[in-house]
């Protein structure tokens, strides 16, 4: 995701989110790296996600820049609890590689 994360894009990313996990059996990764903004109905479509996945034993992987924005807001909500937030999108890639095997 781009920009702003908000209750006008939510739309958006819930349907990218239901096609990510409908096309893969392992984690879904979601890069926010370049997103500027997080609010809380992004964050609460983030946790519906992580959670409908963690039931059927797959989990969300999150990439976004620590020092970041939309890092903090993550850090704030510690959604890092919930599901793994990752720095670069190629840990990411690295930490789902290693679940599958």
């Amino acid at each position: 995701m781009d920009g702003v994360v908000d209750m006008t894009t939510v739309p958006r990313l819930a349907a990218a989110l239901e096609t990510a996990a409908a096309q893969t059996a392992g984690p879904v990764i979601v890069s926010l790296i370049v997103a500027e903004y997080l609010d809380s109905h992004g964050v609460a479509t983030l946790f519906q996600t992580a959670t409908r996945l963690r039931v059927s034993r797959r989990a969300l992987y999150l990439v976004a820049a620590p020092e970041s924005p939309v890092g903090g807001i993550l850090r704030a909500v510690d959604f890092a609890s919930l599901c793994p937030v990752f720095g670069s999108v190629d840990a990411a890639v690295g930490a789902a590689s290693e679940s599958v095997t």
